[in-house]
């Protein structure tokens, strides 16, 4: 709604520049005439508010269910203003469904019966609430998807998505061109039992199977990586990814693992995770540290020879850290190499 200045005054150069005046007989003062608009378009936005928390069943500050617009009430604004408010914030943890074939993204995806279609429906979906403290659990049933990108989240709080923690191939993320998971903002994400292929990139627009950017967060439990014609994972600009396994390797990719300013992917020294190479590949190399980080503490190394191509670059005082694992401790045919204040340790 926009601002309706009074008649008989002025044009405004100024926004609100031009104020409504009292009248004041007393002394001759002729007050403003107020136009129609402003008195009835203040009264519809209001009614709109008020209306919409009606509909929509929300609660007010004495967890009492918002009431029809009435005369006999004149705090509905407020209360219609505070159960809105918090209706995005959530009171317990939240769980959404996805299927791929058996889904509909018109439905709420609120259980197993009324799934999404689209992974990133459910994201576009949980992203609206304040987290609050609490969870937010997506369950994913087996089927290909399209690419999914991860925003900023708002609270405290972890999303996860869980696809097929035994086979997770039978959850497929691919991306014709470019990233299959895309992890950007701030908030932690999770993502158990996934295969991502990304079988095509071009510049500005890499074939990843996970990226992430900035604050971005991303834990990656049970995955296959696939074919990734630029990367398995790449963190970049001082983003976050961490490896807990195990993880499957079934496709070629450019490397592995990829670090740009200040981003690092580090796989867990607690409990260091299996790698299974399961069919020979080709990497250009297996990590290419570029200002950044790489921890490379594996549980043990399935397949081991079944890699060809250059074991490691590190450039641009980047650091790939194996715990001491020696020089070739990395999968690989080819030496690797560290330049420009490069650090193998």
């Amino acid at each position: 709604m926009k601002y309706n200045q009074p008649y008989g005054m002025p044009e405004e150069d100024v926004l609100y520049s031009v104020p409504f005046v009292n009248g004041d007989p007393s002394i001759g003062r002729a007050g403003s005439i107020p136009p129609a608009e402003s008195i009835e378009y203040d009264q519809r936005e209001i009614i709109a508010v008020i209306q919409w928390a009606y509909d929509h069943g929300y609660r007010d500050y004495a967890a009492q269910l918002c009431q029809a617009p009435t005369n006999a009430d004149l705090t509905q604004l407020l209360k219609a203003i505070f159960g809105i408010f918090n209706s995005r914030l959530l009171t317990t943890p939240r769980e959404y469904w996805v299927d791929g074939v058996a889904g509909n993204d018109a439905n709420d995806g609120l259980s197993a019966a009324k799934p999404f279609k689209t992974l990133q429906k459910a994201q576009d979906t949980l992203v609206r609430f304040n987290l609050n403290g609490f969870d937010v659990t997506v369950h994913v049933a087996p089927a290909t998807y399209a690419k999914l990108t991860v925003g900023s989240i708002s609270g405290s709080g972890n999303v996860t998505y869980i696809g097929d923690t035994t086979t997770p191939s039978n959850c497929t993320i691919s991306s014709p061109l470019g990233a299959c998971i895309i992890g950007t903002g701030t908030g932690k994400y999770w993502f158990y039992g996934f295969k991502v292929t990304a079988l095509d990139g071009q510049l500005g627009n890499y074939g990843i199977g996970v990226v992430t950017y900035g604050t971005a967060t991303i834990g990656l439990g049970p995955m296959e990586f696939g074919y990734c014609k630029d990367g398995h994972l790449w963190a970049s600009n001082g983003s976050y990814i961490g490896v807990y396994g195990p993880v499957r390797i079934t496709g070629n990719a450019a490397a592995h693992m990829l670090t740009d300013s200040g981003g690092r992917v580090l796989y867990d020294v607690v409990n260091k995770p299996m790698i299974n190479i399961v069919n020979p590949i080709t990497v250009s190399q297996w990590a290419n540290v570029g200002s950044g980080i790489i921890g490379a503490a594996y549980g043990t190394i399935t397949g081991f020879g079944n890699v060809t191509g250059k074991k490691y670059d590190v450039s641009r005082n980047g650091i790939l850290d194996t715990l001491g694992g020696g020089v070739n401790y990395l999968p690989g045919t080819v030496a690797g190499t560290t330049s420009t204040g490069g650090q193998y340790l």
